[in-house]
């Protein structure tokens, strides 16, 4: 029997999805598991991996979905934040994609009881990746998606704006589909009217319930999606271009607009669609020559 060190060949080999068996090249193979260089970089040598780590999480799903059954069908890795994103299936429908920080293994809801995701059990995510702040992935039997993860994470952390409730410094706050964090503990108050308190964070999709809200909806659970974006993209037609007028003001004698030419591009938000990704033109609005 040959020795394991001459059946695995140089390091240099890869893996090789796509070839013919007959046709790998040497060192190549179709199926690893656990192969590595040692820990002095030395050939011909398996470094197994130590036993798995089991973690969990505290998160608890809508009692409409008491009997659904849970499965990961796939991952992506994201280098910035040194997190993966699981794929949950649910036999129920109600699938969710949740991201897994190994700085400190807590576990964060990016969608949540989600009927809008695609997930099929008979299809595993198998080419999910990360584009900066965006998830994508392609369940095949449907449309690709993508999701921005920071603003479907803030949708779950942050407190409703109107609310009048004690709140700690650092907490994330929504208005509407923005976010603010806290600068001091303030009671009593929403980023309107002390607008020094509360500084702009990002957007949010605005498709949860906040952490303590009870008015948005009362047939819905605090953190529950009470919308079903799919995540993907919707040919919309556009309302029309914005109307911009220039006037003069008579109390101003000079100004750096009189007689100047100016066009502006703008993005459309389109409720439950988001914003649009295309940026266009408006048409080029000419300012007065002069006040006559």
């Amino acid at each position: 029997m040959a020795q394991i060190n001459d059946e695995i060949l140089v390091g240099t080999g890869a893996l090789d999805w796509d070839s013919d068996e007959r046709f790998l090249a040497s060192g190549d193979s179709d199926y690893r598991l656990n192969i590595f260089n040692s820990q002095f970089g030395a050939e011909y040598v398996i470094s197994n991996l130590k036993g798995n780590t089991q973690y969990t999480h505290g998160f608890t799903h809508h009692t409409d979905y008491a009997g659904s059954i849970y499965t990961c069908i796939g991952t992506a890795y994201d280098s910035n934040r040194d997190s993966t994103y699981l794929f949950i299936y649910s036999s129920g429908g109600n699938h969710s994609i949740l991201r897994f920080n190994f700085s400190d293994q807590s576990f964060e809801k990016i969608a949540f009881d989600h009927t809008g995701l695609g997930l099929d059990e008979a299809y595993p995510i198998t080419d999910a990746f990360m584009i900066g702040d965006w998830l994508h992935w392609n369940p095949r039997s449907t449309s690709p998606r993508s999701i921005n993860v920071q603003w479907a994470y803030y949708d779950h952390v942050a407190y409703l704006g109107s609310a009048v409730t004690a709140r700690a410094k650092g907490d994330y706050i929504r208005l509407f589909n923005r976010i603010y964090q806290m600068q001091a503990d303030v009671t009593n108050s929403y980023p309107p009217s002390a607008p020094e308190q509360f500084l702009f964070i990002d957007y949010c999709y605005a498709d949860t319930l906040p952490v303590n809200a009870t008015t948005l909806d009362a047939t819905v659970t605090s953190g529950e999606y009470f919308r079903y974006r799919k995540f993907y993209n919707i040919p919309a037609v556009l309302p029309t271009v914005p109307n911009v007028s220039v006037v003069t003001d008579t109390a101003f004698q000079y100004n750096n607009i009189r007689g100047r030419r100016f066009q502006f591009c703008y993005r459309q938000y389109i409720k439950d669609q988001g914003y649009s990704i295309t940026s266009p033109f408006t048409d080029i609005i000419a300012a007065p020559a002069s006040e006559t």
